[in-house]
C-alpha cells in the first residue's frame, strides 16, 4: 500500500497543468481561464450553466427566442451562435457572437439572454463559458405565431 500512495500522488499531478497564462489544463482540455485568482471562469464542468428547468426549458427557450423586426423586415435568416459567461450568481457576463449572418440577428440573440443557473465544478458552484447556437428561420417563426393566435 506504501507504493501506490506516492504513484497515486504522481498521476494527480500530471492530469492537471498550468499554462504560462495561468490557465489550468486537463490533457488537451482547457478547464478554465484565470480572469483572476478569486473568480476563475470554467471552460467545462460537471454540471453545465442550464435554463431555469433544464434541457426541456432549453429548447423551449430556443425555440421561443423573439424574431427582431429588422429581421422580418429584411427578410434575414440563419443561425447566430453565442458565447457567454454564466456567472456564479447566475447574471452573464462577456457575451461575443461567434458566428452570425447578419448585425440584426446578432444583436436579436445578444438582448434576450436572462434565467440562467450556474455550472458546478467539484459540486461548487462556479463562473462557467456557454456556447448556444439560436436558429432564426422566418417560416418557422410564422407558424409559431400563426399557433399562438
Amino acid at each position: 500500500m506504501m507504493f501506490l500512495f506516492p504513484a497515486f500522488l504522481s498521476l494527480s499531478f500530471t492530469a492537471l497543468s498550468q499554462t504560462k497564462d495561468k490557465n489550468i489544463k486537463m490533457g488537451d482540455t482547457m478547464l478554465y481561464t484565470e480572469r483572476d485568482s478569486l473568480y476563475p471562469v470554467y471552460n467545462w464542468v460537471e454540471e453545465m450553466p442550464q435554463i431555469e428547468g433544464g434541457n426541456k426549458a432549453l429548447k423551449e427557450y430556443i425555440a421561443q427566442y423573439p424574431y427582431p423586426q429588422c429581421g422580418l423586415e429584411a427578410n434575414l435568416e440563419g443561425k447566430v451562435v453565442i458565447q457567454f459567461i454564466v456567472e456564479k450568481d447566475g447574471s452573464i457576463s462577456g457575451t461575443q457572437v461567434i458566428s452570425s449572418p447578419d448585425p440584426c440577428l446578432s444583436m436579436a440573440a445578444l438582448n434576450n439572454l436572462s434565467g440562467w443557473k450556474p455550472g458546478k465544478f467539484n459540486k461548487e458552484i462556479v463562473a462557467c463559458l456557454y456556447t448556444l447556437p439560436i436558429e432564426y428561420n422566418i417560416n418557422e417563426y410564422k407558424n409559431r405565431v400563426k399557433k399562438e393566435k
